[in-house]
């Protein structure tokens, strides 16, 4: 079963504000340490960022290869037909099934596309797109 896109772009008009705030938690992550305790007693620290299981997708948002405008629109939306003008070499985040295969496999395909359905029915809201 594929995702039941929309092809509304609601996603694709507030990628860059996606991709800014994936910056800003793997900077605050990175610098935050966390202590455990060895079995010999000595404390060691860890950045958060080595036990979060959200960061490979952070990372993957930060790598997203194209502009956005101030809006934090994909520069490669074509905003009159709504359609990705790069999308069969869209990046891996743009791709539903593949975060799913690559971060959340231990999640139901199904109950995965659920959980985008709902935060694309919030992104379509804030942008007073119909759902």
């Amino acid at each position: 079963m594929k995702f039941p896109c929309q092809k509304c772009a609601a996603c694709c008009r507030q990628v860059g504000k996606t991709v800014v705030a994936a910056k800003i938690a793997i900077e605050n992550q990175e610098t935050e340490q966390v202590a455990s305790r060895t079995k010999d007693g000595n404390t060691l620290y860890a950045p958060v960022s080595t036990i979060n299981p959200i960061l490979p997708i952070l990372y993957a948002l930060e790598a997203f290869p194209y502009d956005f405008d101030e809006l934090g629109c994909c520069d490669k939306l074509n905003k009159d037909t709504n359609l990705c003008t790069v999308y069969n070499r869209r990046p891996g985040v743009c791709r539903v099934s593949w975060v799913w295969s690559k971060f959340f496999s231990k999640i139901g395909k199904l109950d995965y596309y659920a959980m985008n359905l709902k935060s694309c029915h919030k992104l379509q809201d804030r942008l007073k797109l119909k759902s």
